[in-house]
């Protein structure tokens, strides 16, 4: 959670694809000026403070696939393009079920 106080440990690595499980929703990112801002996001998840996040860097953009199950909340289908390589890539948030803060939201 508050992955925008975090963001600059893992962002020196400059990655090119990042997934960040219990992440906050984008709206509340404010990165300061030293940290790269991710030219494609996706977010999925219960609510605007826990879900899963998608970020990509660089020519790479990301789209939820259609063959999504809403069953399987947190099993993402993500096709990447743009890059290298076009693929597919599974996002996964493995989270407790029984968890009574978990209710889902939807994407952005």
């Amino acid at each position: 959670m508050a992955f925008r106080k975090k963001a600059g440990f893992i962002l020196t690595h400059k990655p090119d694809i990042l997934i960040v499980q219990e992440c906050e929703h984008p709206e509340k990112f404010k990165f300061n000026n030293d940290l790269p801002i991710p030219t494609n996001v996706l977010w999925y998840g219960p609510n605007r403070n826990k879900g899963l996040g998608v970020f990509s860097y660089g020519d790479y953009n990301l789209r939820l696939l259609d063959t999504h199950n809403v069953d399987l909340k947190v099993i993402l289908p993500i096709a990447v393009t743009g890059g290298y390589l076009d693929f597919t890539l599974f996002a996964i948030w493995a989270y407790n079920l029984q968890d009574p803060n978990y209710k889902y939201v939807g994407q952005v």
